[in-house]
């Protein structure tokens, strides 16, 4: 039979014995201590499993100290597990934080050895806990956890399903937009990120804040000019909600950590209360906000992921510091086992080099690292004009992040954007042109299509009616014979149909 050790995360790593350790994480969940890191021994060789968090209703399988970061009277609950162990003492309960962990300990261990450890999952006790509100369930094991992560855990336990399809049926003005992810064997194309594009003042931002308004009034009842019958949902409902713009004009800010939990909703952005954008302090605050977010994919287990995402940014030497840096992280803390409090000491280098990168470059750290950060199965992710600061290139490879984080964990994304860079990277049955009185699909098939074409198809009268397009058209014939040797293609095009 597997035996379980319980090791604390200094201590140097047994490799004399094939065995599952548990090593301990100083990670504080609200004052609670419950998490470890799994790993399996097995033929000389180790092998992540990923974290579990640990709990129990009996206060005795507790120790309680004070908090090393703050005040003295914030006490931290620490679950106590015995150093050995083949099945878990009863009263003490255990939830994997993602289905990655899941999958490598079905992989790994096999999911009927989940049974030793008293999963909620696996034993079918996990509606129980919610329905109880146990302060460790709520504030500690099911913090980056749901309902919905629940149901898909155990279909992939039943079946083997890792991905299902879903949909969201929108009204906004009495305007019909649907939302389908579409996972099967022939969804080669990206179908977890869809696209608003319209002209300004079309209401591409109100929709997006109406949907959070939708799933949580009470948190976003200061918004203005937002009433809930500007919007009806239908379809699955989010387990969590990530609303991310870059404007400084949002009236949505910052929910507290508490907040966060109970409405599951979550706010990405730079607008705070009496800061500019440009200024010292909010770069800082960005900037320490994203080093925040890094830790805590460290916590999840999540680092190499978030490696693999930024090298798709190949040809940004910025980026690719950054994503070199937090590999050899990764790779120290796989190898020297550090605490959490001196993984974050480490992560102050990060940081330094975080806090002299350019606009750009901000906007997509932030953006990727909260996502990953926050996202849990079957998420939604709000993003309300993601290509503000970046050139084209970048502002593809960033929707292509985007659609890698949202197909690992089966969450959707609506994005409210201007762009047709956007539009290229999205196939058009996941796209919705916003008008005043009516939304349409393109006419066109919208996926590695010209940016020019795009434009012309979404913003039609407008494109005809500004820029080059109008000065060929008010320009006469012979003038324009004389500068057309400068005409780029699109120019070229409103040329030859101005002479036919």
């Amino acid at each position: 039979m597997l035996e379980f050790s319980v090791v604390n995360i200094l201590d140097p790593r047994p490799k004399n014995k094939d065995a599952i350790f548990l090593y301990e994480d100083n990670w504080d969940d609200f004052g609670f201590r419950s998490t470890f890191n799994v790993y399996i021994f097995r033929n000389n060789k180790y092998v992540n499993i990923g974290s579990t968090k640990f709990g129990s209703i009996n206060e005795s399988n507790y120790i309680v100290n004070s908090s090393q970061f703050f005040d003295n009277n914030i006490k931290i609950k620490k679950i106590v597990l015995p150093e050995t162990f083949t099945v878990l003492p009863l009263g003490i309960v255990s939830l994997g934080q993602d289905l990655d962990y899941y999958i490598r300990f079905n992989d790994y261990i096999g999911q009927e050895n989940l049974a030793l450890i008293h999963d909620l999952v696996f034993s079918d006790e996990y509606k129980d806990y919610l329905d109880l509100n146990y302060d460790f369930f709520k504030f500690s094991l099911n913090r980056y956890f749901s309902e919905s992560s629940y149901e898909q855990v155990k279909e992939y336990l039943n079946t083997s399903v890792k991905y299902e399809s879903y949909k969201l049926e929108i009204s906004f003005k009495n305007l019909f937009m649907d939302f389908k992810v579409n996972i099967d064997e022939e969804s080669v194309l990206p179908s977890n990120v869809h696209a608003v594009i319209g002209r300004n003042g079309v209401g591409k931002t109100k929709f997006l804040e109406s949907i959070l308004f939708k799933y949580s009034p009470e948190a976003y009842a200061s918004l203005k000019n937002l009433q809930e019958n500007n919007i009806a949902i239908k379809g699955i409902k989010p387990p969590r909600v990530i609303y991310i713009t870059t404007s400084i004009f949002s009236d949505i800010s910052k929910l507290s950590d508490l907040e966060e939990l109970k409405h599951r909703i979550h706010y990405v952005g730079f607008n705070l209360p009496n800061h500019a954008m440009h200024s010292v302090s909010q770069k800082r605050r960005i900037a320490d906000e994203i080093t925040t977010s890094i830790f805590n994919i460290f916590i999840k287990h999540r680092e190499k992921f978030l490696v693999s995402l930024l090298r798709n940014f190949d040809s940004d030497d910025l980026i690719m510091n950054i994503a070199n840096k937090i590999h050899k992280l990764e790779l120290s803390v796989l190898n020297e086992n550090i605490l959490s409090i001196e993984k974050k000491a480490a992560l102050k280098d990060l940081y330094n080099e975080i806090i002299i990168l350019s606009s750009g470059h901000f906007t997509v750290l932030y953006t990727i690292c909260s996502i990953l950060n926050l996202i849990e199965q079957k998420a939604l992710i709000l993003i309300d004009e993601p290509e503000t600061h970046l050139h084209p290139p970048m502002v593809s490879t960033l929707i292509k992040c985007i659609n890698e984080l949202c197909r690992k964990y089966n969450g959707l994304s609506i994005i409210a954007t201007h762009s047709p860079v956007v539009i290229q990277e999205i196939p058009s049955n996941c796209v919705w042109k916003l008008f005043y009185t009516k939304v349409e699909r393109p006419t066109i098939n919208t996926f590695g299509e010209n940016v020019g074409i795009i434009t012309r198809d979404v913003y039609q009268l407008e494109v005809e009616k500004s820029g080059f397009v109008d000065f060929i058209a008010r320009t006469r014939k012979r003038d324009l014979d004389r500068v057309k040797e400068y005409f780029g293609s699109e120019a070229i095009f409103e040329y030859i149909k101005r002479v036919d």
